[in-house]
């Protein structure tokens, strides 16, 4: 899976996240066992974009005119830059714009805004991105982003509720500007410019000790870090109580929060899901040194003393301190009449199972072709007749076939790495091992063993032309095409079949 370093992507620096971020890392829950064989992916684009665009743009010239003097400059850089990613990830369509989602997580924002007259709710928009990891951030401009990669986690829309509370305490307080600015001055103060000349002025080590320094500005800014998060926490809270929720899902949320990344993903059966007549399944697949047992990491653990040490990254206070703190709260209120959920409950449950769908869709239309394959084949492991996931697989295996064969996989799959996930490490071992003619073989009777089971769907029939496809002399390419136009005059894959006729 990916690296725990807080970030979506795209999304703000790794250095920024430092100081920004809350991380968790992704993984499956139980939502996944119910099937949705009628699985549409939401919507990514509305007519409600340019207004959003122009709300950015706005508050963009506003917090640059209002800059103090000192570093001007690259304060101004760095808003510029915060205001150019949230556009972009905009217009690359990683935001949910679909009225099967967006009302819902709206509502809520709006009963906590009801609540909270002291909240600038005209600078406040709320995003759902089709990010996996499970994650909520406030930008800093007044945008909060939920990640529905969260949302399989939790238990009912009052937690919901609370991660938003959360959120938009750290925008009341300004804590993501306050941040940036602290890490700006501290960067380009008289300080650490002149240790910065002198590291550039040495000739031995110099990679070591700016290291050093970076490490030693992420750990001075912890404390600082920590107690932020405390107060988002004291006064979301503050905001939460307010509402028509539960009290004690604030406790609940948290709870959560600290036991996320202990789940594990199932192991993916490569020998069934990739048997075949035409292409046999070889044992020797899934032989190599380390794939059945995991990836070992005892070889591989960095051992430079530069290395940073991750308790002493960590920007939030530790999950049970913050539930003891919270649950205090609770308990200071006395009485909780609040309910767990104050809209359809059952809309809450559809969308947590739609959830692991639109992550894979999101991450092959983002071009994380491996993570979107990993994630696909995860699902297959409970649901072996879905159409769609299929699909995907073949879809994801025609891509990175594509990059191999033009000697850019590294783009498009991760290489194992000591900090993901056993399972996920597995998945790189199996992946990567392959020549461009196996992947091509792979992709082929993958879609063919499927084909007559499937052949009925869309998203099927046009993974059939792409897989034929990798073999331009096979009669059945022209056929699958013809048959996609014949079917769907007037289908949503139609520009890139036309394509692939011209």
């Amino acid at each position: 899976m990916q690296k725990p370093i807080c970030q979506a992507n795209p999304g703000p620096s790794w250095s920024r996240l430092l100081i920004w971020g809350i991380c968790f890392l992704p993984q499956l829950t139980g939502a996944q066992n119910s099937v949705d064989p009628a699985y549409q992916p939401a919507n990514t684009l509305a007519e409600t974009l340019p207004e959003t665009l122009s709300k950015i743009n706005t508050r963009l010239e506003a917090d640059l005119a209002a800059l103090p003097k000192p570093n001007k400059k690259f304060l101004a850089k760095e808003y510029k830059e915060r205001a150019d990613s949230l556009k972009s990830e905009l217009l690359q369509g990683s935001f949910l714009m679909d009225d099967r989602w967006n009302p819902w997580f709206q509502n809520i924002l709006e009963e906590i805004l009801r609540h909270n007259p002291d909240v600038a709710a005209r600078d406040i928009t709320l995003l759902l991105s089709r990010y996996e990891s499970p994650n909520a951030r406030c930008v800093g401009e007044g945008t909060l982003v939920f990640n529905i990669g969260l949302l399989p986690f939790l238990e009912n829309e009052s937690q919901v509720a609370f991660i938003l509370c959360h959120e938009l305490a750290h925008y009341h307080n300004n804590h993501g500007n306050q941040a940036l600015h602290q890490y700006i001055n501290t960067l380009y103060s008289p300080e650490m410019q002149k240790q910065l000349k002198e590291i550039s002025r040495g000739t031995y080590n110099k990679t070591e000790r700016a290291l050093e320094l970076m490490k030693g500005m992420a750990y001075n800014g912890r404390r600082h870090s920590r107690f932020k998060e405390s107060e988002a926490d004291s006064l979301g809270f503050v905001f939460f109580s307010r509402t028509g929720y539960q009290l004690k899902e604030a406790v609940g949320a948290l709870q959560i929060l600290d036991s996320i990344d202990k789940s594990h993903w199932p192991r993916i059966p490569y020998d069934s899901l990739f048997q075949s007549k035409g292409f046999p399944f070889q044992n020797s697949w899934l032989e190599q040194k380390g794939l059945g047992g995991g990836f070992s990491t005892q070889a591989t653990q960095p051992s430079s003393s530069t290395e940073f040490n991750e308790d002493s990254l960590k920007t939030h206070p530790d999950c049970p301190e913050r539930i003891k703190l919270t649950q205090a709260q609770v308990e200071a209120l006395g009485k909780d009449t609040g309910k767990a959920f104050l809209q359809d409950e059952t809309q809450f449950h559809t969308m947590q199972q739609k959830t692991p769908y639109e992550l894979v869709e999101g991450l092959y239309q983002t071009g994380h072709y491996g993570r979107s394959l990993f994630r696909a084949l995860v699902m297959l492991t409970k649901k072996r007749d879905d159409a769609y996931l299929n699909a995907m697989v073949v879809k994801n295996l025609y891509e990175i076939c594509q990059y191999q064969r033009n000697h850019r996989m590294r783009h498009v799959v991760d290489l194992p790495d000591p900090e993901y996930s056993a399972e996920y490490n597995r998945f790189l071992k199996f992946i990567n091992q392959f020549r461009t003619s196996e992947f091509q073989q792979l992709t082929y009777h993958f879609y063919l063993e499927r084909w007559e089971k499937y052949k009925h769907t869309e998203d099927f029939m046009f993974a059939a032309v792409l897989a034929t496809s990798l073999k331009p002399e096979n009669p059945d390419f022209q056929s699958r095409l013809d048959e996609y136009l014949t079917t769907y005059p007037k289908g949503k894959y139609l520009d890139h079949i036309k394509a692939m006729k011209d």
